[in-house]
């Protein structure tokens, strides 16, 4: 919209008429590369928030993710920590750089989903008072 607007302002200071039209016409053809760029970002980003809520349906209870870090519910707080600090450390993606793209792809899924996990335990360790 506004590309128009500009076009044909700028077009008329220029040449008048015929300006004014070529410069509305060149500003349409920046409105609409500008409108599919748009539409181009919204659908990833779309995709992104359905494979997000994928994985959250793929969903853990509370002993699983205790079982996962290899804690107990009565550890504290720091030794939880710990535990992720050590699964991180496992799986980051900076610990296969050079095994390839797809070795790093994965290891950015796997500590995403390990981050995820931890960020849900103490969430619900906030909300029942366990810890400290």
């Amino acid at each position: 919209m506004f590309g128009r607007l500009l076009g044909a302002l700028f077009g008329f200071a220029v040449g008048r008429v015929f300006g004014a039209i070529l410069g509305f016409l060149m500003g349409w053809w920046f409105d609409a590369l500008a409108n599919e760029r748009a539409q181009a970002h919204r659908a990833d980003k779309a995709k992104r928030t359905e494979k997000t809520a994928q994985n959250a349906k793929s969903v853990r209870t509370i002993d699983e993710i205790y079982e996962f870090f290899d804690v107990r519910p009565d550890d504290t707080d720091r030794a939880i920590k710990k535990a992720y600090h050590r699964k991180m450390k496992a799986c980051h993606p900076d610990r296969v750089a050079a095994q390839g793209e797809a070795a790093r792809q994965a290891a950015k899924e796997a500590s995403q989903e390990v981050q995820d996990l931890y960020e849900k335990l103490m969430r619900h360790r906030a909300q029942n008072g366990a810890g400290q």
